[in-house]
C-alpha cells in the first residue's frame, strides 16, 4: 500500500522504507493527537484499506449508461462488494459501517464497539430478508452509488433524531455514498430523484432529509447537501443540532 488517507481528507504516503503504518502513526500523532488513536485502531484501518480497490485520486467521467435499482435480496452481492471494496477507498476509517448505523438498537458507547464484520453481517441479514431499503446506482453494471432510504419507523437512530409530526408515511433519507471516482456528476441526485419517486408510487406521503448545515469534508457531508433537496421540490422545516430538516410532500 502505497497511501492512505485519513478521515481528515489527507493522503498519506508511505514512507520511503514502505512503512505505512509508521506513516500514518506520525501523521495522526501530529494533526490529531486529541483524539488518543490507538495503534490497534490504526491497523484496523490498514487493514480495513488492504481489502479495498486501488484507487490513485483521479476522478473518471461517468458513463452515460447509469441505471438506479431499489436493492432487493438479489442485490446483497452488490452491495456487499461494493461496500467491501469501494464505497470507502477515501476514507477507511468509516469502512465498518455497512450502512447498518440508523439500523442499530443500541447505544452509541455500543455501535462503537462494534466491528465491520458484525454490521456487515447484520446488513446482509437485513437484506435478506426484506427489511433493508434502499436504491443503488450502477454504471457499466458496477456499483458506483448508494442512497439509504427507508420508512422513517424502520430506522432505529431516528427515534430520538430531528423531525416533523403529523404524517404516518414518511420516507427517510439517511445517507448517500458515492465512489470518489464519480463524485460531483449527479449521482446523488439522480439516487434522490429514484427515492422520492419510488416512495411516492409505493403510497407515502412525505419524504424527509436531514442535510447537514455545514461540512468540511465529502464524509461529512454523507447526508447530501441541502442545495441539492431545494433544487428537487423539498422544503426547509426546521433543524437541529447540525443538520436542517427538510420535507418533500407528495400529491396523491
Amino acid at each position: 500500500m502505497t497511501s492512505i488517507q485519513c478521515v481528515c481528507g489527507t493522503r498519506v504516503p508511505a514512507g520511503e522504507d514502505g512503512d505505512i503504518f509508521a506513516a500514518l502513526r506520525r501523521h495522526t500523532d501530529e494533526a490529531h493527537a486529541e483524539l488518543g488513536i490507538t495503534d490497534e485502531q490504526l491497523r484496523g484501518l490498514i487493514a480495513r484499506a488492504s481489502g479495498m480497490n486501488d484507487w490513485d485520486g483521479e476522478r473518471l467521467v461517468l458513463p452515460e449508461n447509469v441505471e438506479v435499482h431499489a436493492l432487493t435480496p438479489e442485490r446483497q452481492q452488490d452491495f456487499l462488494g461494493y461496500f467491501d471494496r469501494e464505497a470507502f477507498i477515501d476514507n477507511p476509517a468509516w469502512a465498518s459501517c455497512y450502512c447498518f448505523f440508523y439500523r442499530f438498537c443500541g447505544t452509541n458507547d455500543e455501535w462503537g464497539k462494534r466491528q465491520a464484520a458484525e454490521n456487515r453481517e447484520a446488513q446482509a441479514a437485513a437484506i435478506a430478508d426484506g427489511s433493508a431499503s434502499g436504491f443503488l446506482a450502477y454504471a457499466d453494471g458496477v456499483v458506483v452509488a448508494w442512497c439509504h432510504a427507508a420508512p422513517r419507523g424502520d430506522l432505529s437512530l431516528l427515534d430520538a433524531g430531528p423531525t416533523v409530526d403529523g404524517e404516518d408515511r414518511v420516507g427517510a433519507i439517511v445517507c448517500f455514498n458515492v465512489s470518489p471516482r464519480y463524485r460531483q456528476q449527479g449521482l446523488s441526485k439522480m439516487l434522490l430523484e429514484a427515492a422520492c419517486a419510488t416512495f411516492a408510487a409505493n403510497g407515502f406521503t412525505v419524504m424527509e432529509a436531514y442535510p447537514a448545515l455545514e461540512f468540511k469534508t465529502s464524509a461529512q457531508a454523507y447526508h447530501g447537501p441541502l442545495s441539492m433537496f431545494l433544487d428537487v421540490g423539498f422544503e426547509r422545516m426546521g433543524e437541529r443540532e447540525s443538520m436542517a430538516v427538510v420535507r418533500k410532500r407528495f400529491t396523491v
